[in-house]
């Protein structure tokens, strides 16, 4: 069904961490390290290179930039 509609599971999975991780930082508190525990990462630092691939920017960067749109 997945591929039908040009997906992958590892794709979905992926999107849905990446939206989890804007809403976390953007609507909580949490510490970097809470979030990256949540959404799946063991690592800190593997937290922070998935989301400047993601992203263009570190963690916190985009955390005050999602907060300063708002």
């Amino acid at each position: 069904r997945l591929a039908a509609q040009d997906l992958t599971y590892d794709g979905l999975v992926d999107a849905v961490r990446f939206d989890l991780i804007e809403q976390k930082l953007k609507h909580t508190s949490e510490s970097l390290g809470q979030i990256a525990f949540s959404v799946g990462y063991s690592e800190p630092s593997s937290f922070t290179r998935a989301v400047k691939n993601r992203f263009g920017c570190s963690p916190s960067e985009l955390r005050k930039q999602t907060q300063t749109s708002s």
